[in-house]
């Protein structure tokens, strides 16, 4: 892991938070969820405000991921089954 104002994903001046991790360790698993959790912080408050909201987003997001990898899962196995099936014919 790392911090989440070093995260790769956050090159901008500004300083960045994950809402996904929060400001401590980053986790790097959350790096599959890209920029769109990196939030630009201005204010402290803004930050803590954040922080509470990452709580909950960082469990919102996880669900989110598997569902997405179960969904591009069940997608490839169907396109496996109809590739298999195109060749029974040749």
């Amino acid at each position: 892991g790392h911090f989440a104002n070093e995260c790769p994903d956050a090159l901008a001046q500004v300083s960045k938070l994950c809402i996904e991790c929060g400001p401590s360790d980053h986790d790097d698993d959350c790096l599959k969820l890209k920029i769109a959790n990196m939030v630009e912080i201005e204010r402290e408050e803004d930050e803590k405000y954040l922080l509470a909201a990452s709580r909950t987003a960082k469990k919102k997001g996880l669900d989110m991921l598997v569902e997405k990898q179960q969904m591009q899962d069940a997608i490839q196995a169907v396109k496996d089954i109809n590739n298999e099936s195109d060749n029974i014919g040749s």
